[in-house]
């Protein structure tokens, strides 16, 4: 079967998953102590360093960034990468505020000079399975404080950049963050004359009880894993649409292949 180049590489042997990434740190490598520097994350008015977490639904190694004294904002931001017009990234992150609010945008410059960088808001309103999307900009995420979540976000890089970091952003003074699972991940899945001919549709997204799947012809099959490559879900279809109950679904990410003829279609959905 030919598989149209696609977002996650499934190598069947093994069951496991790789990602076609351009920034992850998830902070089990690093020591205790360990500064953002070290991290490869870069930080303005706050200082961070690598930590066990204290907020609740996580007890591994994060990154704990602390505003700075006075500072009413603080910016952590991913390495910087290089772009293409028109490329799609997609973005996730585990994250708890002590304040409920953080911001994702994508900051775009040229020859990594970002001292005229421009922020850019996602391409549709970010997801979080704690809490929601909280108004102007796309990238506001309300959610409860000192409580882990997943942001999730999608980038479509504009015209006239060639490099670019991810960019979250942490509101008002003696604020912290802890951070963990910081992936960016280029998204080669379909090419846009297999996506205008198939018309791939998902969702809701995050989805409670049920995921919808639809194209414009029949779906073969589709296939439903966690993020360490376990399948979870596998059904034949043979019709346009179909309603996936979810429900005994646990809260998080997951990834969903939809099979047409010779073509897959690769997305992720949250489980809320």
């Amino acid at each position: 079967m030919r598989k149209i180049t696609f977002l996650i590489l499934f190598i069947l042997t093994s069951s496991a998953i790789t990602y076609a990434q351009v920034f992850n740190q998830n902070y089990e490598s690093l020591a205790i102590g360990a500064t953002a520097a070290d991290a490869g994350n870069q930080m303005e008015r706050g200082s961070g360093t690598v930590q066990t977490a204290t907020a609740s639904g996580n007890n591994t190694k994060i990154l704990k960034a602390v505003h700075n004294s006075g500072q009413d904002d603080m910016y952590v931001r991913s390495s910087n990468f290089s772009v293409t017009e028109g490329q799609v990234y997609n973005v996730s992150f585990d994250i708890a505020t002590t304040n409920t609010v953080h911001v994702v945008t994508m900051r775009y410059a040229n020859n990594d000079d970002f001292n005229t960088a421009q922020a850019y808001e996602p391409d549709t309103a970010a997801t979080s399975t704690n809490g929601s999307q909280g108004g102007a900009p796309l990238g506001r995420m309300v959610t409860t404080a000192n409580e882990f979540g997943t942001t999730s976000a999608t980038f479509t890089v504009p015209a006239g950049y060639n490099t670019a970091r991810l960019q979250i952003y942490n509101f008002g003074r003696a604020n912290s963050l802890e951070l963990d699972n910081f992936i960016i991940e280029l998204d080669t899945s379909l090419s846009l004359e297999d996506k205008s001919k198939f018309n791939f549709k998902l969702y809701p997204n995050p989805a409670k009880n049920h995921l919808t799947v639809s194209a414009s012809q029949n779906i073969n099959n589709i296939e439903i894993y966690n993020v360490v490559g376990q399948q979870i879900k596998n059904s034949v279809l043979n019709t346009p649409q179909k309603h996936i109950d979810v429900s005994d679904l646990s809260k998080g990410l997951y990834l969903i292949n939809i099979f047409i003829d010779d073509t897959v279609s690769t997305h992720k959905f949250i489980k809320d």
